[in-house]
C-alpha cells in the first residue's frame, strides 16, 4: 500500500469509529426518554420532574389484597428502600 492509501484507511477508520461513537453516547445535557415498564398498564400516566421525599414514616400498604407473596414482597421492597436512603 502507498502511503496515502495507509493515511486514507486509517482516516476513514477513525471515522467510523468516532461516528459511531457520538451515535451511541447521548450528550449528558440529554435526559433519556421514560419508558413504561409498569403491569398491568395504568389508565392514565403523566411523568414529570421532581423528588419523592422518604421520611421515618414512610410506609408501604395494600388495600384491597392481601396474600404471603405480596407480604414478602411489600418486606422486601422495603428493605430494599431502607437500604438504599438509611430511613
Amino acid at each position: 500500500m502507498t502511503r496515502k492509501l495507509q493515511c486514507a484507511a486509517v482516516a476513514a477508520m477513525l471515522a467510523t469509529s468516532l461516528l459511531g461513537f457520538s451515535q451511541s453516547t447521548p450528550p449528558p445535557t440529554v435526559r433519556p426518554e421514560f419508558v413504561n415498564t409498569l403491569m398491568p398498564q395504568p389508565e392514565q400516566l403523566s411523568v414529570q420532574g421532581g423528588r419523592l421525599s422518604m421520611a421515618p414514616s414512610f410506609t408501604i400498604s395494600t388495600d384491597h389484597f392481601h396474600d404471603a407473596r405480596l407480604d414478602v414482597a411489600i418486606r422486601q421492597s422495603g428493605g430494599h428502600i431502607e437500604n438504599r436512603t438509611g430511613e
